[in-house]
């Protein structure tokens, strides 16, 4: 699979991405959340991974986890992806509702429900229209020394479903990837006590897919095969002897992701 990294530049026209060719069993994606309820704000790390199917009701669905920091994964979602459109299954009102549709053009609008805590007994089916006001691209390169291609990013308004004057917020979807707050994070862009999310890459069978940071940044991130002195740990802090592909690590005080 070749490495996508993004330098984010944006222009004008658009290439159309199929959702399944990057949401499938094996996919990855790691984001920095940063919380305002603490006294202090804290930067948490999440990896949210595509493990396996499942079926939900005589329907085939994808399951997906979630870990924040070096907690152990936990079962989050189950979502399925048609075409342009992924649905996510809520178990409160069980039936599938619409998480993502990539192929919303300018002028367009859907509604869309919160994937996060879907599987939750708390979880209320919430919903928001979404409505894209343009389609940007960022620049992609196949790999470090590649040619460039160019990846579509939807910018959206958010509105209240009870008062449609009312714009909640504004965010971003990269097509075919998710929000660049993160895949479960594709509506409420501003979510009270949510200091940030910012989506850093996403890998798939441990090949890194696409990242937002630089190529410089890029290129400071090194593989476990180059890593030959110093003590490694997770972020957590707790010294490490076995490292996993796709996941964060700290070395000689540097944040690295293990290929």
């Amino acid at each position: 699979m070749k490495r996508l990294i993004i330098f984010f530049f944006m222009i004008n026209l658009g290439i159309a991405i199929n959702a399944q060719e990057y949401i499938k069993d094996g996919t990855v994606w790691h984001t920095s959340v940063v919380g305002t309820h603490d006294p202090y704000a804290t930067e948490h790390f999440v990896t949210t991974e595509v493990i396996g199917d499942t079926l939900v009701n005589g329907v085939s669905g994808l399951k997906v986890y979630t870990s924040t920091d070096s907690e152990p994964l936990e079962l989050s979602a189950i979502i399925r992806v048609e075409g342009s459109k992924v649905y996510f299954w809520s178990n409160a009102s069980e039936q599938w509702n619409l998480a993502y549709d990539f192929g919303l053009k300018q002028g367009e609008g859907c509604w869309v429900s919160v994937m996060e805590g879907a599987l939750s007994q708390y979880y209320t089916d919430k919903s928001t229209y979404v409505y894209c006001t343009g389609i940007s691209n960022i620049i992609v390169y196949e790999g470090t020394q590649g040619d460039a291609i160019e990846v579509p990013v939807l910018s959206l308004e958010e509105y209240n479903p009870d008062n449609m004057t009312e714009c909640l917020g504004i965010g971003s979807w990269i097509v075919g990837i998710g929000s660049t707050r993160g895949f479960l994070s594709n509506n409420y862009f501003e979510a009270d006590g949510i200091g940030s999310k910012l989506l850093l890459d996403v890998w798939c069978n441990e090949e890194l897919i696409m990242s937002t940071s630089t190529p410089t940044k890029i290129n400071e991130v090194s593989p476990k095969n180059n890593i030959k002195t110093g003590i490694v740990y997770d972020l957590n802090g707790v010294q490490c002897k076995t490292l996993k592909s796709g996941h964060i690590y700290i070395v000689d005080g540097k944040k690295i992701i293990n290929k």
